[in-house]
């Protein structure tokens, strides 16, 4: 390398050498004034001298400029390497990804953005951001975004894009205004989660949830249920019509705030042995008629505040909650008024009592 710098000074200072030459000999000699042979071939020389100084010079001068321009085009593919990968890695994101203009013009979308549009890549650049559509769904529209990120830097809300089929893709969307190293706006980036499906199968889940709560709340027997830091998650409107006590004041409540309508104070009841590893005898001594069936227990009980202090007989039946993994998260109890079977019992006992002392009287 130190050889060639070393060629390239010599061949300027002969080509400037000889060029000077020849255009101080071309100024002092002329063919007129010389007469002779020698003074002729001197003179050719000399032009010789200056067309060839003056070649090697304008050689060096392209040399360089050749240098330059193979410098320049280096840097060029260079860029366009990089902006081929950069091209690459955005069409690998699963999100999608849109940059525009600061006007709002669509300059670039990535491939996942196109195949959720049924477009190709170039058909959405030149067009403006408004072309995707506004839908009810959006936070915003989509100039409201462009005129947000140019003021704010960033916006992040739900937008609604139109495909070419005419359906709707509702994204997460988070755009960003693009500085260059002086900090001034040079473009704006928006990057879209499609959250569709998402919300496809959260209102699915509402609505099979309010159907649930609507089949629990019309259910005939009275229904209780408690997590495991026995707080209240259900209490049916068959409950509230035996305790007197709406849903939304026990809703959420714990500390056995739910024995108080059934007994007149806080206690504890059935559902505790759910949370047991044992049966106690603490709890099942309160209830008549228990029995055991897996992991469910029945009995039946006397609850004098219930009614406003009449009184009633009830069957209860406990079963624990679990989640997907069996984990025990709570206790669900079903609770039926059996008053009336209870007086027809009572009086059918009497009834054979009477019948055993009047047969022993007639003996």
């Amino acid at each position: 390398a130190c050889l060639q710098r070393l060629y390239r000074i010599f061949g300027w200072i002969y080509g400037l050498f000889c060029l000077i030459l020849a255009l101080a000999a071309s100024a002092e000699l002329t063919p007129d004034e010389s007469g002779d042979a020698v003074q002729a071939l001197a003179f050719l020389m000399m032009y010789l001298f200056m067309l060839v100084g003056g070649t090697g010079f304008l050689l060096l001068l392209k040399e360089r400029d050749d240098r330059r321009l193979k410098t320049a085009y280096d840097a060029l593919a260079e860029r366009e390497k990089q902006l081929r990968m950069q091209a690459l890695v955005l069409d690998q994101i699963q999100d999608q990804v849109t940059i525009t203009d600061l006007n709002g013009i669509v300059t670039y979308i990535n491939r996942t953005q196109a195949r959720a549009l049924g477009t190709s890549p170039d058909a959405r650049v030149g067009q403006h951001v408004s072309s995707y559509g506004d839908g009810q769904q959006a936070d915003a529209t989509q100039q409201e975004i462009v005129d947000a990120t140019l003021t704010l830097g960033a916006w992040r809300g739900r937008a609604v894009n139109e495909c070419a089929d005419g359906s709707q893709v509702i994204l997460d969307l988070r755009t960003t205004l693009v500085r260059d190293e002086a900090g001034e706006p040079v473009a704006m980036v928006g990057i879209g989660t499609d959250i569709s499906e998402r919300l496809q199968t959260e209102q699915i889940l509402r609505t099979s949830q309010r159907q649930l709560a609507d089949i629990i709340d019309f259910l005939p027997d009275a229904l209780l249920a408690i997590d495991q830091d026995k707080r209240v998650i259900i209490w049916n409107k068959a409950i509230e019509t035996m305790t007197g006590i709406p849903a939304a004041e026990m809703l959420g409540r714990g500390d056995y705030a739910y024995t108080i309508p059934f007994y007149g104070e806080p206690r504890s009841q059935l559902m505790d042995l759910v949370f047991l590893d044992h049966p106690t005898s603490a709890i099942t001594n309160r209830y008549a008629n228990v029995t055991h069936e897996g992991d469910t227990v029945a009995a039946e009980a006397f609850c004098n505040a219930l009614y406003d202090g009449r009184g009633a007989w009830i069957f209860a039946k406990i079963s624990p909650l679990r989640d997907i993994n069996g984990q025990i998260v709570g206790a669900i109890e079903i609770i039926r008024d059996v008053t009336e079977r209870k007086r027809t019992e009572e009086a059918l006992r009497a009834s054979e009592r009477n019948l055993i002392k009047r047969g022993r009287e007639a003996e």
